[in-house]
Formats: structure tokens, C-alpha cells, sequence
């Protein structure tokens, strides 16, 4: 139950604190008083998109609160949340740069997890949701609210998941399977020539390396070979410092220090050795014709880049490519026996997913009758009395819904046949099967508080009278109902009754709601039926209408 309900500029409201009692409240004014504001901030509450336009003129943000009381409530998301005092807060707030903040109890939560704990404790019913009582598409949903029960559907729909995806993988196999001759020929032709080709990581480098060395070998050749007979040739530094090692060796003994001379001339012995091995091993070729090896290099240097060109990568890429087009010619190999298998896994999905169909099936039609038996009650009480309420099956294709094509028929008169709500229903109509339908949801959805936005579009006089009683009836089931109407026969009917009106202070406008006493109710009774002017005689019709209203209700 809605317990209070705080809203601070929004719209025209630039601060509203209301408590809201038990049963049966209605709202009146006059058209752009302010109503629907109150119904969008409740919508905010629910999750609803936080549009800038709804901030009051000169705020940065508005915000709103609801105070709910969910004792009683045997749910763990409410539990979560509830305080000791059974009591649920849910906040809201946007600002002018298009950001939300969610809160429920104190708790920052995303905007999704607001609308589902929302979800729970609110509903509201505004023109649009009648109007989409015209679309099939509606419908399956609303009796799946009605069956209530989640579980079969949410077993349907693990199972459906199972069942798409291995049916994807078959087709995916059996394209495979209509390509593959086309595709192994292909596979076939790019493993020989990557294979022919053999690159290695790091190949390309070390033939341009040998290629850079290859081209300009005679510069290198000459100096080199003069380097090496500056280092150990005739009159070379080698043997200058062998000729200066001997010397030495003839002191050794007599001059302090000459043992550590010798040694560090020998080292510089074996130092020029090993420069000039060096640089000998790097002028003897392996090839006899530099020229040849060049343009061995080149062609391999081509091939090179164009397998790195058609295969889009680097060398050490290749290797990589040929690993994986062998693993694809091995699947494709395999692929009758993968697809055989698959198929197989296939048939016993759908199997197991038209079991859980079934059973989803006989759910729903069990409902159905049952929801058909309550509207056609319900719709009987409001002035429809040889209404037929029929919820037609067909057989779909699996879906994640199931396998139901699920539309409500109705006739509205006798002898004729049912017909999709949508060709034969009267606004005044729809708006009585909605209300039919939610009042045989009360019990089902476990909402304790429902909003209804006019929905008494299209009604009046009878009719009206009637609509109200239903909508006190579901008050005296112990669900909280809040009204927004135009209509004197629903108002009279209410527990409370709020006046929402506009007034203007300086140079700005705000919206008020008063609680009205009882004569107050009588007066605004009295303009709702008599316009702008209001007579005795309304005024004596308003109290009748007032004191009708307030007669205990036959029970339905």
C-alpha cells in the first residue's frame, strides 16, 4: 500500500506531501489542473523514462518519493529492502542534464532494479494500456500474468534456449555440408601452398639481412681484408705484439711487473684472433655467385609477401593460418558426423521443448477458461450483460513465448460471433475490459496498490455508476485504489476524495490537492455535473449521488 507521496518540481508541482489512506481514492479537477502530473510522478517511481521536460521551469531537477508499506508481504525482493517498520521507500530524481538517481530504503540501485521492485507494489493504468488491449500481441503476456505461474514458462524458455542454439549449430553445419566439396577444394589448394612455401618466423628478416650483406659485398670484402692484414698480416699489429711479448719474456724476472705485462699482450693475442676469425668467417661465402644468391633471395622475398598480402599477416602468421585451415579441413573432414550428431542433439531439443510446451499449453488454456468465466461476470456487472469473452489458441511456431497464438475475442452482443477486441469494442468498451481484466488479476499479481488513469474515457451515466462499484469492490478485496476521473458517479463511490486545481502566486503557477470534506465532495460533485453553473438542484443531485455512493456494495 502506498503509504505518502512526495513530488518536488515537477511540472506545475513545486512541492507536494500527501498522505494516502486505504481503499478507494478518486481525483477530480479541471482539465490542466495537475492530475495527470501526480499520475507521472508515480510513473517516475515505477521506472519510467526520466524526461528533462517534466523539471518545473527554472529547477535543475525534481524528484520524487513513495513510501510504501509492504507488511504482510511474503516476497524476498521486499524483504531485502523492508525496515523493521515494514515499511519501503522508493526514490527518484532527475536533473536538467538528463541524469537519475534511484534509491529505494537509502540504497542507490540502477533504474531497472527501481522498476522491478516497483513492479511489485504499483500499477498504473492509463488510455494507452486500453488502447493496447486492441493488440493481440498484448495478450499472451496478460494471460501468463493471469496463470501466474512463472514457472512453466520460465522451464519453456531454458528449454527454448537450448533448443535455438542447437539448432543454429545444425544449420550452421549443414551450410558447411551444401559448401563443402567447393570449400575442401579450396582448403586443399591454400595447405599445399602454404606448405610448399614453409615460412618461418622471422625468415623475412634474415633474408633481407643476407641480401643487404650479399649487395654490397665487394665493399666489404675489400675492407675486411685489409683489416685483416693490418691485424695479423706481414708487418701486422698481431705480430708487432708477438715480437713485443718475446722482449718481454726475456725480462721476466728481472723487470718487476713483466709476468702481468706478458699475460695482458697475450690476451690481446687471442682478442685480435677471434676479431680476425670473425671477420674472416664473414667474408667466406657459402655460395660461389653472390649474384645467383641474390636473386634467389628476391623470389623468396616474393613469395613472402605475397602469401602476407593474401593472407593478411606477417610471417609468423602464415605458420598460424596453415594451423588453422588444417583444423577447418579436419572439421570439414568430420563434418557428416558432427552434423549427424547435431541433428540428432536437435530432435531431442525439440522433443523436450514441445513437452514443456505442452505443459505450458495446458496451463494457459486452464486460465484461460477461468479468466473467461471472471470477465464475462465482471463485464455483466458493468452494463455488459450478454457480453462473450473468448480466448482463441492457434498453433505457432516455436517462439520464446511458446508455441500459443493467444487473442481474446469478444461479443458484445447476443447471437453474435466473437471478434478480435479491436474490430468490435467501443472506447467505453475497451475500458471495461480492462478493468474486467485487472480486477481478475488482483489476486494473481499481488499488487497492492493500482492506479487508474480516466478510465472512465467513453462512459457516463449507468455505466459510470457501475464502474465505480467494481472499483470499490476491489478496494473492499484490500487492494488501494487511486482514480483519476471526470465522472460524478465514480467519485461518489470513493472512500476519499482529492481535488487537484491550479493557482497562480506572482508570476507563476503551481498545482494544489486538498483533501474535501463532505460537503466540500457535495460541491465538486456538483461542478463535475453542472458545469459552470452549479444550482440547487445539481446540488441536490450531487448528495444523492454522494450518498449512493457511499452505500456498502453487493458482493460481487
Amino acid at each position: 500500500m502506498l503509504v505518502s507521496l512526495y513530488a518536488e518540481n515537477i511540472a506545475l508541482i513545486k512541492e507536494l506531501n500527501i498522505d494516502i489512506g486505504r481503499g478507494f481514492t478518486v481525483l477530480t479537477g479541471e482539465t490542466g489542473g495537475g492530475k495527470s502530473i501526480i499520475v507521472d510522478s508515480m510513473a517516475l517511481l515505477c521506472g519510467a523514462r526520466g524526461d528533462k521536460t517534466l523539471i518545473r521551469t527554472g529547477e535543475d531537477q525534481a524528484s520524487v518519493e513513495g513510501v510504501f508499506d509492504v507488511s504482510g508481504k511474503d516476497d524476498p525482493d521486499l524483504a531485502e529492502f523492508a525496515g523493521e517498520d515494514g515499511l519501503v521507500s522508493i526514490y527518484r530524481r532527475i536533473t536538467s542534464d538528463g541524469r537519475s538517481v534511484c534509491r529505494i530504503n537509502g540504497r542507490t540501485v540502477p533504474v531497472n532494479r527501481l522498476k522491478e521492485i516497483a513492479s511489485k507494489l504499483l500499477n498504473i493504468h492509463g488510455q494507452q494500456d486500453t488502447q493496447s488491449l486492441s493488440d493481440p500481441q498484448t495478450h499472451i503476456a496478460l494471460l501468463d500474468i493471469y496463470a501466474g505461474d512463472g514457472a512453466a514458462l520460465g522451464a519453456y524458455r531454458e528449454q527454448y534456449a537450448v533448443y535455438t542454439s542447437a539448432l543454429a549449430e545444425t544449420e550452421r553445419l549443414q551450410k558447411l555440408a551444401d559448401e563443402k566439396m567447393l570449400r575442401l577444394d579450396v582448403l586443399s589448394f591454400q595447405i599445399n601452398e602454404l606448405e610448399n612455401a614453409s615460412v618461418r618466423a622471422g625468415e623475412e628478416s634474415e633474408l633481407e639481412n643476407e641480401r643487404s650483406v650479399l649487395v654490397n659485398y665487394e665493399k666489404i670484402y675489400d675492407n675486411v681484408r685489409l683489416a685483416l692484414e693490418e691485424l695479423r698480416g706481414r708487418d701486422s699489429a698481431l705480430g708487432k705484439i708477438n715480437k713485443a711479448n718475446d722482449s718481454l719474456r726475456r725480462i721476466e724476472g728481472v723487470l718487476a711487473g713483466s709476468d702481468d705485462y706478458i699475460k695482458r699482450l697475450e690476451s690481446c693475442v687471442y682478442e685480435i684472433e677471434d676479431i680476425a676469425g670473425s671477420l674472416k668467417d664473414g667474408i667466406d661465402l657459402e655460395c660461389e655467385s653472390p649474384e645467383k644468391r641474390i636473386d634467389e633471395i628476391e623470389e623468396r622475398l616474393s613469395v613472402i609477401s605475397r602469401l602476407k598480402r593474401k593472407y593478411r599477416t606477417d610471417d609468423a602468421g602464415l605458420a598460424e593460418q596453415l594451423t588453422k585451415l588444417k583444423q577447418e579441413k579436419r572439421e570439414l573432414d568430420l563434418s557428416d558426423e558432427y552434423l549427424a550428431d547435431k541433428r540428432a542433439e536437435l530432435a531431442g531439443a525439440e522433443k523436450e521443448l514441445a513437452a514443456r510446451a505442452s505443459v505450458l499449453r495446458a496451463k494457459r488454456r486452464a486460465a484461460a477458461a477461468k479468466l473467461e468465466k471472471e470477465i464475462e461476470t465482471c463485464l455483466a456487472s458493468l452494463d455488459m450483460p450478454a457480453v462473450t469473452f473468448v480466448t482463441d489458441f492457434k498453433d505457432i511456431a516455436y517462439c520464446e513465448d511458446g508455441a500459443d497464438g493467444v487473442e481474446f475475442l469478444i461479443s458484445a452482443n447476443k447471437g453474435e460471433l466473437p471478434r478480435p477486441i479491436a474490430r468490435i469494442a467501443s472506447g467505453g468498451e475497451l475500458s471495461r475490459i480492462m478493468l474486467a481484466i485487472k480486477s481478475a488479476f488482483v489476486e494473481t499479481d499481488g499488487v497492492g496498490t493500482v492506479v487508474f488513469d480516466e478510465i472512465d474515457v467513453g462512459i457516463s451515466g449507468k455505466t459510470s455508476e457501475m464502474l465505480g462499484k467494481k472499483l470499490r469492490q476491489l478496494a473492499e478485496k484490500g487492494i488501494q485504489i487511486l482514480c483519476i476521473t471526470h465522472s460524478a458517479q465514480i467519485a461518489g463511490q470513493a472512500d476519499t476524495h482529492w481535488r487537484v486545481s491550479k493557482m497562480v502566486k506572482g508570476e507563476r503557477t503551481y498545482t494544489h490537492v486538498k483533501v474535501l470534506t463532505e460537503e466540500e465532495r457535495v460541491e465538486e460533485l456538483a461542478r463535475i455535473m453542472g458545469g459552470i453553473n452549479v444550482t440547487e438542484a445539481v446540488r441536490r443531485a450531487a448528495r444523492e449521488a454522494l450518498a449512493n455512493g457511499q452505500k456498502p456494495t453487493p458482493r460481487a
